[in-house]
């Protein structure tokens, strides 16, 4: 697994547009009621912000990613006397078996060449008994879905169903979808052609932010733009709309 430093790709709190900062603290706000008082493990925790959020109820949270920078920079921006950053490859953790109580990890697994030692790295360092929380792009949905330089793969369904289930021996799927209509413009037929089009030509330009959102508005009444976090589903049904899946995962 390789450090990712972009911010297209890493989601950064002020930098990011808003519609993918509430993206993510979707999942983590979510993951935020399944961790009280637990001994947490954030894998891939980028800037930070994450793990700051679980660590306000967890009895403690220990944050990893590869990237030293980013960890230096989530080490300065968030403190608190139960929260920890340290720099690690997710497939080579430093830590005892049974460590951990939750150990979560979103939007890692797309990134990571080998999955199953990944996967049994997270499974070592899980309690019996322990919940693991994955997410991951539904590769029906995503536009980029064999193009983003920053991934190894993405995962159909069956096939992040597939996968889990050869480590974990309970695995329970959810599918997180953006409830506002203006998010529906960018899965039609044509947006994605034209998308997936102009990164097979290579052409960076992008549509301005201000006409995005101005097209979003005559179209929906809304703009994505506007997005908080409880525009967010996490629900186990309609999976196939989903643009992530998250799995929150036992070992027993």
């Amino acid at each position: 697994m390789t450090a990712v430093q972009e911010s297209d790709e890493r989601c950064i709190p002020g930098q990011s547009d808003n519609y993918w900062q509430a993206n993510h603290l979707a999942r983590y706000t979510f993951a935020k009621s399944l961790v009280e008082n637990k001994i947490v493990l954030d894998v891939g925790c980028g800037e930070g912000y994450g793990a700051n959020l679980l660590a306000q109820v967890a009895q403690t949270v220990v944050a990893i990613d590869i990237d030293e920078h980013t960890i230096q920079r989530a080490q300065l921006k968030y403190a608190a006397p139960n929260l920890r950053f340290a720099t690690m490859d997710s497939c080579r953790l430093d830590f005892s078996d049974g460590s951990f109580d939750v150990v979560c990890s979103f939007e890692v697994l797309e990134h990571v060449s080998n999955c199953q030692q990944y996967l049994s790295e997270i499974r070592r360092v899980l309690r019996k008994g322990g919940a693991f929380l994955v997410s991951t792009p539904n590769k029906e949905r995503y536009p980029m879905a064999g193009m983003n330089p920053f991934h190894e793969r993405e995962f159909t369904l069956d096939e992040f169903r597939r996968l889990l289930g050869e480590v974990f021996e309970d695995v329970v799927i959810y599918g997180q979808r953006c409830k506002l209509e203006a998010r529906a413009l960018y899965h039609t037929p044509l947006a994605n052609l034209i998308y997936r089009a102009r990164r097979r030509l290579g052409i960076g330009i992008r549509c301005p932010k201000g006409l995005r959102q101005l097209i979003e508005r005559t179209l929906t009444g809304h703009s994505i733009q506007e997005a908080t976090i409880g525009d967010f589903d996490i629900v186990p049904d309609r999976l196939e709309e989903a643009e992530e899946f998250i799995a929150i995962c036992h070992r027993c």
